[in-house]
């Protein structure tokens, strides 16, 4: 499967944009860490286990939070079956049905490939911000994307955040930021079916 043409990419960029900046502009869940247990009775190794847990717990209710963003802000996340399968705090992965997903040609429709993406990255910038105890707003500037092999299985899509330590400090001392992720679909066996590129810029609510 070649790239789409600039038409139907631009009209498929175009709908996720309005979905990500209507369902957002207003509306922004605010979700606070557990503290940390810091009783220095309880032996350290049970204080590390301890924490770990609160930390493994903490991002399983972030997933949980960002799921229902998604399906009840943006519809075509949920028409798409799209679902988070993992967040270790750097990876990120989701997945989505190839069934309402598909082509005539019985694989998957580039459209849906671009947004399942573009979410992605949309929701580590998200779960970044949280983990950062930020309340901030997200649009997707730019994006770009490479198909390099049709997708005739469930679709899989991950991305790492990366190193952006230092564009985080901006937006915490300026307010504004811009972060570039990439998400990439995976195939069973391993291989890359592809690759989006797209400049997120975060604004902070104040």
């Amino acid at each position: 499967m070649g790239p789409i043409g600039t038409g139907c990419l631009f009209w498929t960029h175009g709908y996720l944009m309005a979905t990500l900046i209507a369902g957002f502009q207003d509306d922004f869940v605010d979700i606070r860490a557990n503290p940390i247990h810091t009783d220095h009775s309880i032996p350290i190794s049970l204080r590390i286990s301890n924490t770990m847990t609160d930390q493994t717990l903490d991002k399983k209710v972030l997933c949980q939070e960002l799921q229902q963003i998604w399906y009840q802000q943006i519809p075509l996340s949920k028409a798409m079956a799209m679902q988070i399968q993992h967040f270790d705090g750097e990876l990120l992965e989701t997945s989505a049905s190839l069934e309402p997903n598909v082509n005539v040609h019985g694989t998957a429709f580039a459209g849906s490939l671009y947004a399942v993406q573009a979410l992605t990255g949309w929701g580590m910038m998200h779960l970044q911000l949280k983990l950062n105890d930020l309340d901030a707003s997200i649009v997707i500037a730019s994006g770009q994307i490479n198909y390099a092999k049709p997708v005739a299985e469930n679709i899989r899509v991950q991305s790492h955040f990366g190193e952006h330590a230092s564009e985080m400090e901006k937006l915490k001392s300026t307010g504004k930021g811009r972060f570039a992720l990439t998400s990439q679909v995976l195939l069973a066996d391993g291989s890359s079916a592809g690759e989006f590129s797209g400049i997120y810029a975060v604004r902070l609510n104040r």
